[in-house]
């Protein structure tokens, strides 16, 4: 049995793809999702079939409509969009991820801690800055010796 899939990824035009109604609840609370697409870009692709209708990634589409994004990064699936297919396409892509539980994300915060504190260490800048700061002062003068004069 073959397993492996290969999908071309492909740029589109966010105002391309289209939704199928009632795919997902526009309240949803997208903010982190926005500013970590923000500041690291679209980790995840879309999923759409060929006639650009979103299979998989409404909260992704949602939050780069809402950053302003032209166009977004796709895979294109061979599915129709009612189709059983694409169904199972959705509930694996959504059951397949998996919340961190409180232990890993401590074990994951120690790590960028420990990373973050190494990366200072290293920092060429942060090297030149000491030196910089250490030239402009001013030099230490001796210690003034009191010289008691005899009448």
């Amino acid at each position: 049995m073959n397993v492996t899939k290969e999908y071309q990824l492909e740029k589109v035009n966010i105002d391309a793809i289209l939704e199928r109604p009632g795919s997902r609840n526009a309240a949803d609370d997208l903010t982190s999702l926005e500013k970590s697409i923000r500041e690291l870009g679209l980790l995840f692709p879309l999923l759409i079939n060929e006639n650009n209708v979103l299979i998989a990634g409404y909260r992704r589409l949602e939050a780069c409509r809402r950053l302003g994004m032209k166009t977004v990064p796709a895979f294109r699936v061979d599915a129709e969009e009612d189709g059983l297919r694409a169904l199972d396409i959705l509930i694996q892509e959504n059951l397949c991820r998996r919340d961190l539980n409180v232990e890993e994300l401590e074990a994951l915060i120690g790590r960028k801690k420990d990373l973050l504190g190494r990366l200072r260490r290293r920092n060429p800048w942060r090297r030149f800055m000491q030196i910089i700061r250490r030239k402009r002062r001013p030099p230490e003068q001796p210690p003034q010796t009191e010289v008691n004069a005899v009448t």
